[in-house]
């Protein structure tokens, strides 16, 4: 029976190696698949070899163009989305992987106002192209597996180097107001910006004092949001609106 015992241990611990290198086999493969879409990019693209589009100092070769996780894998970024897309109409081949992502190169795929062609090819006109099709500042919260400071400056073309932050300010609530706990109160602001608004942050101080916790987060710049207070009675609150531009330079207004 010990004998028996013993040969059942190791039929189970032979499952179990099956079972992990079927697993590390099934990874392997995942990590195979992205690099001829990656290679489809810089056929249509050679001049993206050597850039932030192909390696950052935290994380080389990664795939960032299409992907919000820049190890692959997981939720595309709009530009990723669109190029998914475009293949489904093209050979899988390397010539068909390229000739899919140049079908689409004169898109917007992340909304910024530029081109893919433009963000990954005209490097004269902007002091910080190539930037990344598929991210611009107010999606760059979804994006893992990178320092940001990597890639912050490569996420909208700067035209003639933005570096004045926005204006924003809040006009409600502008102060003295009494708001009932779980009931809808409108927040109200106005941003302004050279290079436009690209997102706005919600901020709340229960004590007036830093640090303010989060209430919400890459808003687009509607000019209002709102908000249902908790129940948490304070002698005085703060309101912050935070204001994003396409530089990647922010300005927080007067908190209210």
């Amino acid at each position: 029976m010990a004998q028996n015992r013993r040969k059942d241990h190791l039929l189970r611990a032979a499952y179990v190696a099956a079972a992990a290198a079927m697993i590390l086999v099934g990874i392997r493969q995942e990590a195979q698949a992205k690099k001829p879409i990656r290679d489809g990019f810089q056929a249509a693209f050679p001049s993206a070899e050597g850039t932030v589009l192909v390696s950052v100092p935290s994380q080389a070769d990664h795939c960032g163009v299409c992907h919000f996780d820049f190890t692959g894998g997981g939720t595309k970024n709009p530009f990723g989305e669109s190029l998914d897309q475009a293949l489904s109409g093209f050979p899988s081949t390397l010539e068909g992987r390229r000739d899919a992502a140049l079908s689409i190169q004169f898109e917007d795929p992340d909304g910024d106002g530029f081109t893919t062609f433009t963000e990954v090819t005209d490097v004269f006109s902007y002091p910080n192209t190539p930037t990344f099709p598929g991210l611009t500042p107010a999606l760059v919260g979804s994006v893992s597996a990178v320092n940001l400071a990597d890639i912050q400056d490569h996420l909208v073309p700067l035209s003639g180097g933005d570096t004045t932050p926005p204006d924003v300010t809040v006009i409600t609530p502008n102060g003295g107001e009494t708001l009932t706990a779980n009931h809808s109160t409108t927040v109200e602001w106005i941003a302004d910006d050279a290079s436009g608004i690209s997102g706005v942050n919600l901020y709340l101080s229960l004590d007036q004092q830093d640090p303010y916790s989060l209430v919400a987060e890459g808003l687009p710049d509607s000019g209002s949001y709102t908000w249902f207070p908790a129940n948490r009675p304070t002698a005085q609150a703060l309101f912050l609106v935070e204001a994003i531009d396409h530089a990647f330079r922010f300005r927080s207004s007067i908190p209210h």
